[in-house]
């Protein structure tokens, strides 16, 4: 019965509020915490990184960091916005398809992004996200489910004025090494209980694991069988043969890197055909 409902969204990207802004404000600190991480890489690089296991999951939040710290802002930033390095796209994609990431688009795209970031006003990495990650991933989703059910989602953190309030904002008003998002989480701590003011942030992710080797299974098949790699022509069929085996023979990958890839496997193939149709016109 509901017609309208209000969403969240922006304000994590307006006021700081994602695990990796912290990770990007104690790498522009530099304090000790970061420089022993930085140093760690090649024991962290040994040790098991996923998503299933909250040890897993540390290890592989500090492998981030640590990788991130080797980088320039600007690179840190694309790195630490990506699920898969360039390095490791390639590896994925087959030898046509692996010319994207050289080519003019992907490159001028990757350019208009990092040109607005250079290592000085925190903001800055806010308001790349605002740009790119918000249209292109977040608002589309809000937007395309629910017009898909005609439901109105309203998103009030991303009225221009609080926008503008925020960008006017310094950056240590919304982060500091202890708390993301400072000044939301201050302007309603009197009307929530304690417990929630200090709970950690949580994220919405699905458990998938059980269901990749459970009803899943066959789909995953499917959608990675090698005569489907083969006449798609996007990946490497090495890639999708190693993918398959790691899904159902390990626990020790990260869930929503290879939800990312069947979810692209099954866009494919659903719209195969008006993809080629369009290319034929």
């Amino acid at each position: 019965k509901v017609t309208v409902a209000l969403s969240g969204d922006g304000a994590d990207e307006i006021f700081a509020g994602y695990n990796k802004y912290l990770g990007e404000f104690k790498a522009r600190e530099n304090g000790f915490l970061a420089k022993m991480l930085k140093n760690s890489l090649p024991i962290l690089d040994k040790l098991p990184k996923n998503r299933n296991t909250a040890i897993g999951n540390r290890i592989r939040q500090f492998h981030r960091f640590a990788e991130g710290m080797q980088k320039s802002p600007q690179e840190r930033y694309w790195y630490l916005t990506s699920w898969q390095n360039e390095i490791g796209a390639k590896a994925m994609l087959s030898d046509k398809a692996k010319s994207l990431l050289d080519g003019e688009e992907y490159q001028s795209r990757k350019s208009r992004i990092l040109n607005l970031i250079h290592g000085s006003d925190f903001n800055e990495i806010l308001h790349a996200d605002t740009l790119m990650l918000l249209p292109n991933d977040m608002l589309h989703k809000v937007d395309s489910m629910s017009m898909a059910h005609a439901l109105e989602v309203r998103v009030p953190f991303l009225d221009h004025r609080v926008v503008n309030f925020a960008f006017g904002l310094p950056s240590h008003y919304k982060i500091n090494g202890q708390m993301k998002k400072r000044i939301l989480q201050d302007a309603v701590k009197y009307l929530l209980p304690k417990e929630l003011y200090n709970r950690p942030k949580h994220g919405f992710d699905v458990p998938l694991t059980k269901g990749y080797k459970g009803e899943l299974r066959n789909w995953i098949e499917e959608i990675l069988a090698d005569d489907f790699v083969t006449s798609q022509g996007v990946f490497s069929l090495d890639y999708t043969r190693k993918l398959k085996q790691t899904i159902f023979d390990t626990t020790n990958f990260d869930q929503n890197q290879v939800w990312s890839v069947l979810a692209f496997q099954h866009w494919w193939k659903k719209f195969e055909p008006t993809l080629v149709a369009e290319e034929t016109e």
